[in-house]
């Protein structure tokens, strides 16, 4: 798919949605799911959910593990 939010290239993460498409409209778990995935991410951790199981090794190339927060999750 080509699209000009892909132009910036690894300056942006583009993460797919569908939180708001369910039938009840109850978003928490959802948020709870992407909220405890980037946490786990920033933290230098791979999250379970990881769609592109490809991507794993050059992420981990790319950032050594290495967390973006302090490990109390502030």
């Amino acid at each position: 798919m080509d699209s000009p939010l892909r132009a910036p290239g690894d300056k942006v993460l583009l993460s797919p949605h569908s939180a708001s498409n369910n039938n009840d409209g109850k978003l928490r778990p959802g948020m709870e799911w992407a909220v405890r995935s980037v946490l786990t991410a920033l933290r230098g951790c791979v999250p379970d959910n990881v769609y592109n199981k490809e991507a794993i090794a050059r992420w981990k190339e790319r950032f050594g593990g290495a967390s973006a927060i302090d490990r109390s999750g502030g």
